[in-house]
């Protein structure tokens, strides 16, 4: 077989997200068929050779006649993008629902949006995807929406709710497969809903394993603002049998912070506890460089998992910092379509929670094998928590015995 092409163009039409439903025209979608009209096998090594090469249709003609993880995933992923007819299709249209109170949650409406749609283009399946917005997440707004998601008998819902909401939401009993990829169940003190799944992280788990690292003089700076802040400041003092020397709160202006660190010897050889986003954890730590001051560690969780830190910060700002990660990968392929969609599941841990619900949904209504590694367990996503060095320009796990090197780069 000659080589068909080597560069190809995807054109994406986007559609606005905030669109009651994605059910699409009852007309069906042109489909790409890719003959095989060579009589020539091709086994795994021949295959790679037609990616390397750049020949996608070659690859696309053969690879279906061959049993192997990585060939599956990139034929996933080409068939996906060109919307070609895969060799193996899950036929049965599946009914999915996005609860979104819009304008608590802001930006995340889209971005869950987003991240249900990627997953279910990977696996070329028929579906409708209809969105619910509500104006709040009080008791009877969720009451009166589970009551329409009820009558239309979706198979599941993905609600990105606040911590308000899925209270609200626990209440309500409803036969509604529900996933609140946004909240802990621990944070759920009187669960009545049980068929509710929770993808929330657990940062106490997380703030467990960095208080191995802390000493016995803990500084904590927060927003004061802020309830996860408040929730993350109030878990380390009740977890952590060592002294908390001080406690820091900013407000939202940080164009004074000489005042916190101007002679403050206070900081030195101290174990600091970040409990701020990025953009302030950057200038705290970018602080502490310019007054010479050296902490003997500072302490994040997963809210400074971003690699905006490779460029707010130099390394000598963050060389003591260590971050708390439980996002541990799903796939390239899936990684990939979310990417062409300018969504992001590698380091946003609420984009990664809601792919690990619709794949929990979907193997279970297909069969098929989930994508992710996350066990459910008592109606609950349990993360593994991974400790993360930021280095000179990537973020590297850490062995659980490892001693740090604060003078060298670990590169």
């Amino acid at each position: 077989m000659g080589k068909l092409t080597k560069i190809f163009t995807l054109f994406l039409v986007s559609c606005s997200l905030y669109a009651k439903s994605f059910l699409l025209s009852p007309l069906p979608l042109p489909h790409t068929e890719v003959l095989d009209i060579e009589l020539d096998r091709c086994d795994k090594e021949c295959l790679l050779s037609f990616l390397k090469s750049g020949e996608v249709f070659s690859f696309l003609a053969k690879a279906s006649k061959v049993q192997d993880e990585t060939i599956r995933e990139n034929y996933q992923l080409l068939a996906s993008l060109l919307n070609i007819t895969p060799s193996f299709v899950y036929t049965h249209k599946l009914k999915i629902a996005m609860l979104l109170p819009t304008k608590k949650i802001g930006k995340y409406a889209q971005s869950s949006t987003k991240s249900v749609i990627s997953y279910l283009l990977t696996k070329n399946v028929k579906f409708h995807l209809k969105s619910f917005e509500i104006e709040d997440e009080e008791y009877l707004t969720i009451q009166s929406a589970l009551s329409k998601l009820e009558s239309e008998n979706f198979d599941f819902v993905i609600a990105p709710l606040t911590l308000e909401g899925a209270k609200n939401l626990a209440s309500i009993p409803t036969f509604l497969n529900i996933y609140v990829p946004t909240v802990n169940k621990n944070d759920i003190k009187n669960l009545q809903n049980t068929n509710l799944i929770f993808g929330g992280i657990d940062y106490k788990d997380q703030i467990e394993e960095l208080l191995d690292f802390a000493n016995e003089k803990i500084v904590i700076f927060y927003e004061i603002e802020s309830p996860l802040a408040h929730k993350l400041t109030t878990i380390i003092e009740n977890e952590s049998n060592k002294s908390i020397v001080k406690k820091i709160k900013l407000k939202d202006e940080v164009a004074n912070l000489k005042r916190y660190f101007y002679k403050n010897q206070e900081l030195n050889s101290s174990t600091i506890f970040l409990n701020t986003p990025i953009v302030k954890s950057s200038l705290i730590m970018s602080q502490l460089t310019l007054y010479n001051l050296e902490p003997q560690n500072i302490l994040s969780t997963q809210i400074n998992y971003n690699p905006l830190i490779f460029s707010l910060t130099q390394y000598k700002d963050r060389k003591s910092l260590i971050l708390a990660n439980s996002i541990n990968g799903g796939s390239n392929y899936l990684e990939e379509i979310n990417s062409l969609l300018n969504n992001d599941i590698v380091y946003n841990w609420i984009n990664y929670s809601v792919s690990i619900g619709i794949d929990y949904f979907y193997a279970k209504k297909s069969k098929d094998k989930r994508v992710f590694t996350e066990e459910l367990v008592d109606n609950q996503v349990i993360y593994n928590v991974y400790l993360e060095k930021a280095l000179l320009g990537r973020f590297k796990t850490l062995e659980r015995n490892f001693e740090i090197d604060q003078e060298t780069p670990l590169e």
